[in-house]
């Protein structure tokens, strides 16, 4: 009994602090210039290339280096890849004040890149903006996007911990050693990217604008990690690349150590609508002083698909790794003189706890499936902020500024944290803050 002494809460306790050194060194030569022209604006040419160097190396404390601690036991991190780069870009306008084409205007663009390491790859995009009419323009752009693997992604030797898995071979419980490690045979993600919008901007509503914009993005070989019993579960389903990753022995549990590196592995496809609209006036026509504007935006995920190891998963409209399917934010700001106040209206539609459950409003839905849950849902909120700022003395180099986020303080929903370390959560989960202060700008 009794309470431990501090010798006892030292031995059990302590700082895991690890310190990383990340440097780049690049050179890059640039041209670009008119070439001639078909409007009166001329066709414009940029190429160039760039030389990059990119390294990382960390100190670790003594403990990590000898695994001491129950997780997060950093091991050493040094490595360095040089990057090559070519690129070309076109700009042609070709139609301008002309019947059913105020403006036409085709662009273009390639670029090779060399990565040690990852090889090379081509990225390139084709565009337009058609104006058919003043205030209606059509825009667009086809594209192939990469992501590189990081550094830390290529060099890292490793995240020492422990964990708990069944071994599918012999369906015994352990735990074994997890070393979440790099992969320098990691190349960059490749993604089509098609995007297709129009802009409204009405001559009977000056100072109205108003676009949506549609987007469709594939990418494959995303970069993934995956649990622990994913690796096994991979292992077991005769996929080469995580038996190699597993240590096996002769022991009952029949596991000494995974090593846990990504893998390009994944993909994933999303698609939806972005929408926007403004609109400033000034009040002198309602014998008011001052002026106000209103921004407001909206996005509809249609799709947000991933295709990994344990299945196709659909996250639009899920808190755990997704993102709700609607989203806004609406901003009105009243100015007059040199101060202003400004309201703000955010929220989102009601999502999914997460995409891999089933609860009772799914018509699949029965208590006797694993993956049956007692409530999969969590319902919409929508939040009002407030905010003031004020030119001190006339100068806008010196303004104060006081804001309340969450005016109301909405409360979360119960159990709405537990997605929080996934990135998707929503929800606003410190309730209503305050933030003031005040902005100087020198050199104007």
């Amino acid at each position: 009994g009794g309470s431990p002494s501090a010798e006892a809460i030292d031995y059990v306790t302590g700082r895991n602090l690890n310190t990383f050194f990340i440097k780049q060194t690049s050179a890059a030569v640039n041209f670009q210039g008119p070439l001639f022209s078909i409007t009166s604006d001329p066709v414009t040419l940029a190429v160039g290339a760039e030389w990059r160097r990119e390294s990382i190396r960390s100190r670790n404390n003594e403990l990590s280096l000898a695994n001491a601690w129950y997780a997060g036991n950093q091991q050493p991190l040094n490595g360095a890849r040089e990057i090559k780069e070519v690129y070309a870009e076109l700009n042609v306008p070709l139609l301008a004040d002309v019947p059913l084409a105020q403006k036409l205007e085709l662009n273009g663009a390639v670029r090779r890149t060399d990565y040690q390491y990852s090889g090379s790859v081509t990225t390139w995009k084709a565009g337009f903006i058609y104006e058919p009419i003043d205030g209606l323009r059509f825009r667009g752009t086809r594209s192939r996007d990469i992501r590189a693997p990081t550094l830390n992604e290529l060099f890292s030797q490793g995240i020492a911990q422990r964990a708990g898995v069944v071994n599918p071979f012999n369906g015994v419980s352990g735990t074994v050693n997890v070393v979440n490690a790099g992969n320098s045979a990691l190349v960059p993600e490749i993604a089509n990217t098609l995007t297709a919008g129009v802009v409204v901007q009405p001559a009977f509503l000056p100072g109205l604008q108003i676009s949506a914009d549609y987007y469709d993005i594939k990418v494959k070989g995303v970069i993934a990690g995956f649990t622990p019993q994913q690796i096994l579960s991979g292992c077991f389903d005769d996929i080469q690349q995580y038996c190699d990753a597993i240590t096996f022995d002769n022991s009952t549990f029949g596991l000494s150590n995974i090593t846990n590196r990504p893998f390009n592995a994944n993909g994933l496809h999303t698609r939806g609508i972005d929408f926007e609209a403004m609109y400033s006036t000034s009040l002198d026509g309602i014998g008011l002083p001052g002026r106000i504007s209103v921004r407001g935006l909206a996005t509809w995920v249609d799709k947000l698909e991933t295709t990994a190891l344990n299945g196709v998963f659909d996250y639009a409209g899920v808190a755990q790794n997704g993102v709700p399917s609607w989203t806004y934010n609406v901003d009105m700001t009243y100015e007059v003189g040199d101060g202003a106040i400004n309201a703000r209206v955010r929220g989102f539609s009601g999502v999914l706890f997460d995409a891999t459950l089933i609860g009772p409003d799914d018509p699949d839905y029965s208590p006797t499936l694993p993956n049956s849950i007692n409530d999969n849902t969590f319902p919409a909120r929508a939040y009002l902020d407030l905010g003031f700022r004020y030119n001190v003395a006339g100068d806008e180099n010196f303004q104060i500024f006081f804001n309340i986020d969450n005016v109301l303080n909405s409360d979360p929903p119960q159990f709405a944290a537990i997605a929080i370390n996934s990135g998707g959560n929503p929800y606003d989960l410190i309730g209503r803050s305050f933030r003031g202060g005040f902005r100087v700008k020198f050199g104007h």
